[in-house]
This record gives C-alpha cells, structure tokens and sequence, in this order.
C-alpha cells in the first residue's frame, strides 16, 4: 500500500509499503519494505498534468475552429480558460497597432459583465506587457507595487491581489491580452503561466483568422453596397429613390443611427434639405444654410470633411433646427459632396454614441460621399439635359404650328382647320390605344398633313376652278413631297405616316401608292376621318358647311370604301356620345 509520511524537516514523502510474512530465526514474523516514490508521484503528476494541459488545448482549440465570429470567438475563450483556471476577474483585451488602442472586448468582475471599451494603451501593467511582448504574473501585488503600475479598477470596486497576464503573439506582433485577476494571494504560478501562455498562442491565430475573415466579410459588404448604389443611380432618374438607397447604403456600412443629404442649389447657393433617414423627428428636413453657415455650411465652404466628437459643446453648429436636441445625437460628421471639382451638396452623419472610427470606416465614408456626389451631378445633369429637350422639342412644335399657320395663309384655307383636325386625331388616336410619345409624333405628323403643298405651283394650288388632268397629276405628288421633306429630318421621321398616307383609301383607290385596307398606317386612317369631318363641318369659299347629320351620314357610308369601319365606329361613338 501507499501512503504518505512526513519527514523529520516537514516535508512530505510519499512511500510504498510492502509487508510479508516470514520465519526469522525459528519465529514467525513480519518482514516490511518501504521506498520511497516521491520522485514516480511527481513524475505521475506531472505527465498527468501534462496530458490535462493537452486535453485542455485541444478542447480550446476544436471549439476555437466552429466559428469565425471574433465576438462569439473570445466567448468561447472566456468560458475554457475561466473553467480551467478558477479566478476572480478576467479579461481580454484587443490591440490595434494601427490607433495604438485597447479594445476590452470582454470584462468580467466576479462574475458581472463590464461593457466593452476602447482605450489608448497607456503604461499600466496591459500596456507593460503589450510594449514588451512578455507574460507578467503577480503573486502578491502588495509586495510588487513599489515596482509595478497600479491595476485598474473595475465595477467592484477591489484592487487584485494576484495578477496574470499573457501577451497573444501572432510572429512578432502582439494581438491583444489576456488576463486573470484574483482578490487573494499566491493565485497564479509557473503551471497557470505556462497554461495561459500555450493558450494565448492558440488564440492569436485564431483571433487573426476571425478579423481577416470579417475584414473580408466587410469588402465584401462594402462592394455590394457600392454596386447596388450604381444600380440606382444609372437606372433610376429620380434623385430623392436613389438618395435613398445611398443613405440605406450609409446607415447600414457605417453602422450610424441617421444620415442625410443636403443639396447645393446653384441658383440660391444654399444647402437644401434633399432626403435623410434614420430620425426620429422632422429635425433637419426645412434646413437651408448658406456657404460657411452651420456644420454643413462649413464642410461644403471649407471642402473637407468636418468630425464633431460630442454635439452637446458643439449644438451650437445644428441649433438652428428646433428638434435637434430631441435627437440625443453625440457624434456629427459631414462631408462635402465634390464632382468634376464642384461642390454639389454635403452628406451628413450622426450617430447618439460616440464613434471610434477606424482608417478603413473613414475610407469608406469618403467613398460613399463620392457616390452621393456622383448621384447628384447624374441628376442635375440628366435635369439639365431635360430641361434643353424640352426647350428644343417645344421649339421645333413651334416652328411646326408656323409652318402649319403659314400653309393656311398661303393656301387660304379655313382658319382655325389644323388645329381642329389635329385635336381631334389625338382624341380618336386615343381610343386606339395611342400614348405618349406616339401621340407627340401623330400631333406632329397632323400639324404637317399638307406640308407637301409647299412644292405645289400657286397655279395650281391656288386654282379658283375645277383642276384638269394634268394639274390633279401636280396635286397628287404633294404627299410625295412630303415624304421626301420630313423623312431627310430624323427628328420628324416617326411622323411621316400622316403627310404621306392620309390621300389613301381602304379600298386601295387612293394616292399615291394605291394602299390597300391595314396597308395603311392606323395614325394616317384616323387622320382620314377627321380631315374630311373638319372640312365637311366647315364653310368653304365654293360651298356652305355641311350639317353634322349629314357630314355624318356620309362618313357612315364611306365605311368600307374611304375610311376603315372600325375607326368610323369608334369616330360615330365619339361624335355622337353613343
């Protein structure tokens, strides 16, 4: 059996004991062996030990391997090394080479969740082992102090007695910290050290792997974002549907509570309200602010972006918008909307936390705001552009009335005819289902019925008697003329049905080609009825105008011959209000 004896100096030794019965000198007895093993039981524990620690690493690193979240990562960290390692407060802490910051991702105080928190390193004892890249344990921190920084103090309030911390290194550069803190003595030694320091080493990498991966995840998001908001803004015409996939864009990226785009009127020169998201009242939505007026007005002025840390020492820049405060935002940025090196607005951001922005957010920012200023130049120039074609098709209809009042003078027909011939096509055109721009094109091609005329002699033309052969056969070409004159200008080409075809007849007597029935195009077999309606319904210098009953009936009777039924249908339903 075994057991354990204490020596004469207060050591323990551990013994086997071996008993056996024998004769010694004729007499029964018993013979007992005892060795010691305390060197097999240290080495029994130690390899115990050993294969615990291993057991433990690979439980720690299995778990490490199911995720790729940092925060549900350093959970899983948090929940091995504290089951392992009993202790009073823990910690972990991520370092950023790039800020030189602290992000104490995970605090626990005896057993009470501290928030998240970003620090700047400083000198304490997370900074000392950050700086030089070594591990630190504390037996007793009353014995250290006169050497060591004081450790923070946490929600409890207790200073740690006992301290442990352990540098993640990832090759030569230190990933973050973890530590363990306990409230009494002697808590920590050579075996937590060692323990802690193999972990930390696991850990680094897989922490590595988790902010690549989110960094990854992050582009990745970032070039969907930005490729949804090319989307809007080269397929979407409207400037406030496409700002508004943009500020979705901002909120979502930049993780901000609220954001808005103000719009440089170039008329006024004022900063106007165009669409925004994210806020609970109508804080900003009358906002009009002059170049060097307010925040915005100073971003825009200024061409750089302006960063407001905590609004409540600087209301003054929002404090003309009445609902502002109502808001509780902190954090302000704006930034100017710059293309082809015009100032064309300024985006704005708020946020009611405070923001510790990175290089890669700050770059993105500026990204978005270049998207917004690229949406807005779209818009003004496709406005712009707009706003020409109107002025130019309403300068080429003008120019077309002329030419249609000019025909009328010259060929001294009735006043007042092409307008009445050309509204009523348009609204028969619509019965069949005429819209848009095709009505454009048919008022167009109306205006023009006669434009052909204009290669017709005043002898002829402007004949008071019945015409012979020879100057019918000059008559006729005039639709021939037409074609050849509108169908030279693009512009006009789409309205050549009317000036070309409306001389022909559904039974393929007309001219100047003989088209027969459907042949003829539906814009010029509506045009049809309503000329000769009009000139029907008109007086004329040879004739007295026609009632409307008999200009009727023989509308009714030309169907079939001149005119196509079904338009003579529809055209009686509209006439006569049956």
């Amino acid at each position: 059996f075994e057991t354990v004896l204490c020596h004469k100096n207060g050591r323990p030794v551990f013994t086997e004991f071996t008993a056996q019965f024998i004769q010694y000198e004729g007499k029964p007895a018993i013979m007992n062996i005892v060795r010691d093993i305390t060197e097999r039981k240290q080495a029994e524990a130690q390899a115990l030990q050993h294969t615990q620690r291993l057991a433990t690493l690979n439980r720690i690193a299995r778990a490490l391997s199911t995720t790729l979240d940092l925060d549900d990562l350093l959970e899983i960290v948090y929940q091995q090394i504290t089951a392992l390692v009993p202790s009073d407060a823990f910690f972990v802490a991520l370092y950023d080479h790039v800020t030189d910051e602290l992000d104490y991702r995970i605090r626990v105080d005896q057993g009470i969740r501290e928030p998240a928190q970003q620090r700047r390193l400083t000198p304490g004892l997370t900074g000392l082992i950050v700086t030089s890249k070594q591990p630190l344990v504390i037996r007793d921190f009353e014995q250290a102090k006169t050497r060591l920084p004081a450790p923070r103090l946490w929600g409890t309030g207790q200073v740690p007695v006992s301290w442990l911390g352990v540098p993640m290194l990832l090759g030569d550069n230190v990933v973050g910290v973890i530590s363990l803190q306990a409230y009494h003595p002697n808590a920590y030694g050579d075996t937590e050290l060692e323990l802690l320091t193999t972990v930390a080493e696991t850990v680094a990498v897989a922490v590595e792997n988790a902010r690549l991966f989110a960094a990854a995840q992050r582009r990745l998001s970032h070039t969907a974002a930005l490729h949804e908001i090319d989307i809007a803004i080269s397929s979407n015409l409207d400037l406030s549907d496409t700002l508004g996939v943009l500020l979705q864009q901002v909120m979502t990226q930049l993780h901000v509570d609220a954001a808005d785009v103000l719009v440089l009127n170039p008329q006024t020169q004022l900063l106007d309200y165009a669409k925004g998201n994210g806020f609970q009242t109508p804080a900003l939505v009358h906002t009009h602010l002059r170049l060097g007026e307010g925040l915005a007005g100073r971003a825009a002025l200024e061409r750089k972006t302006l960063a407001v840390a905590d609004l409540n020492r600087d209301i003054n820049g929002l404090a003309r918008s009445p609902f502002i405060q109502e808001e509780g935002f902190v954090t302000y940025y704006g930034v100017p909307l710059i293309a082809q090196g015009h100032v064309n607005g300024v985006l704005e951001i708020f946020h009611r936390t405070s923001i510790q922005p990175d290089s890669e957010w700050s770059g993105f920012l500026e990204t978005l705001a270049g998207q917004a200023a690229i949406a807005i130049d779209h818009a003004t120039l496709f406005g712009d552009l707009q706003h020409a074609n109107t002025e130019l098709a309403l300068a080429y209809d003008t120019t077309l009335e002329g030419w249609s009042s000019a025909l009328e003078l010259r060929e001294q027909e009735t006043a007042g005819h092409c307008e009445r011939v050309v509204e009523l096509t348009l609204t028969l055109a619509q019965k069949f289902g005429f819209c848009g721009e095709q009505l454009q094109q048919l008022r167009r091609g109306a205006l023009l019925h006669d434009i052909g005329k204009m290669g017709i002699p005043d002898s002829v033309l402007l004949k008071p008697g019945t015409l012979n052969e020879r100057e019918w056969e000059i008559m006729r070409r005039h639709p021939e003329y037409a074609h050849q004159l509108i169908s030279s200008i693009a512009y006009l080409r789409p309205a050549v049905d009317i000036p070309y075809c409306h001389h022909e007849k559904w039974d393929g007597t007309g001219y100047p080609r003989g088209l027969h029935e459907d042949e003829i195009p539906l814009a010029a077999r509506i045009f049809a009825i309503a000329d000769v309606w009009d000139a029907l319904t008109s007086d004329r210098p040879y004739r007295k105008a026609w009632t409307r009953e008999q200009a009727h009936k023989y509308i009714r009777e030309q169907a079939g011959k001149h005119f196509d039924p079904k338009v003579v249908e529809q055209f009686l339903e509209l006439s006569l209000g049956v």
